[in-house]
């Protein structure tokens, strides 16, 4: 199956949109396209040339994505990223900015796209992984905690982060970093001011040899736009630290039990889901599907710690196998709360 309009490519107006897409399949028939946006059910077609119309539909950024079905229940879908009319502006990638302290996965720049919340010299993925419909260049990291780095960092490139500080203070930021033989040199601005000079990368012997490199920022508090400039390319980025200036008190924690939708939805391979906790309580994180069966034990009667915590489901389930396309569901219960968000898995 595969989504022929709209495209990342194209920029339809806001209001009244035809979804189209084309669908096979090799040995038996197609049943029917289904199509959403984001985890939103659309409609359907059970012919081809298969369509949808998609209604009242507002400025902004969404993922689209057709489910093609055959005659044996199996499926497949395929997704596209698109901007309708005047699109989303630059927004955080995960919904808020990052409230520091915080580690800043490189690979969680802004929403906004090229030019907006982001500047990359050649076009596509590099790496094709994680926001791969983007031109920043995403692998696959092999440093402690896995994950994604950004690598083929050029100059003249960069990447921009909406963060949050919660006081005035002079901040130490840690930069993950790696270099096969050449190093490299960036700089970090905070609303267009370069905040921390320029910070060289040593030589580590491989993309995936990782050391940290430290500055510091002066920075006032609230809500401001955080940017990684390369200036003598030669290395790979996997994260930021920024640490809590001595003389800053620590952000107030949360004051209620909250689950957060996770980021990105829908996904492949992995999504993250964000939860609140205002005091130590015992946690029961767990992945259902349509049927209520357990899919994915993620947190399993854990006490922890009130405050903001992540958990990452990488789309398999506890016996370690991919989880099949479809919606689930993840619930957190948590001395006595219990709240659940929607999840599309798509292959």
């Amino acid at each position: 199956v595969l989504v022929t309009y709209p495209t990342e490519g194209d920029n339809p107006p806001p209001g009244e949109i035809t979804i189209e897409a084309t669908a096979s399949d090799s040995d038996g028939a197609v049943v029917r396209v289904e199509f959403y946006a984001g985890a939103t059910y659309l409609g359907q077609d059970a012919a081809s040339p298969y369509a949808c119309t998609w209604t009242s539909v507002p400025d902004g950024c969404y993922v689209i994505s057709a489910k093609a079905i055959d005659d044996e229940g199996a499926f497949r879908a395929d997704t596209a990223e698109v901007t309708v009319g005047t699109g989303c502006g630059q927004a955080p990638y995960h919904g808020v900015p990052f409230a520091l302290p915080t580690r800043i996965e490189a690979e969680d720049y802004d929403a906004g796209g090229e030019g907006i919340a982001y500047h990359d010299t050649d076009p596509g993925n590099n790496g094709n992984q994680y926001r791969t419909s983007e031109d920043v260049d995403v692998q696959l990291c092999t440093d402690e905690g896995g994950g994604f780095n950004v690598g083929w960092l050029r100059e003249s490139e960069w990447l921009e982060y909406s963060v949050d500080a919660p006081g005035a203070g002079t901040y130490s930021i840690e930069v993950r970093v790696a270099s096969l033989s050449a190093g490299g040199v960036f700089h970090i601005e905070f609303d267009g001011i370069d905040k921390t000079g320029d910070i060289a990368v040593p030589v580590t012997g491989g993309w995936q040899t990782w050391t940290s490199v430290t500055a510091t920022a002066a920075l006032a508090p609230g809500r401001q736009i955080m940017r990684l400039v390369p200036t003598v390319e030669g290395f790979n980025l996997n994260y930021m630290d920024v640490q809590a200036p001595t003389d800053v008190p620590a952000a107030p924690g949360p004051s209620r039990y909250a689950l957060y939708p996770c980021a990105p939805n829908p996904f492949n391979p992995s999504t993250t889901i964000a939860y609140d906790l205002p005091e130590r309580a015992t946690v029961d994180l767990v992945v259902y599907d349509l049927a209520g069966r357990v899919v994915r034990t993620l947190v399993a009667g854990e006490s922890i710690a009130a405050g903001r915590h992540e958990v990452v489901w990488n789309g398999r389930d506890d016996a370690g196998r991919d989880a099949a396309s479809g919606v689930y569901f993840c619930r957190l219960s948590a001395s006595g709360h219990t709240e659940t968000r929607r999840i599309t898995l798509i292959r």
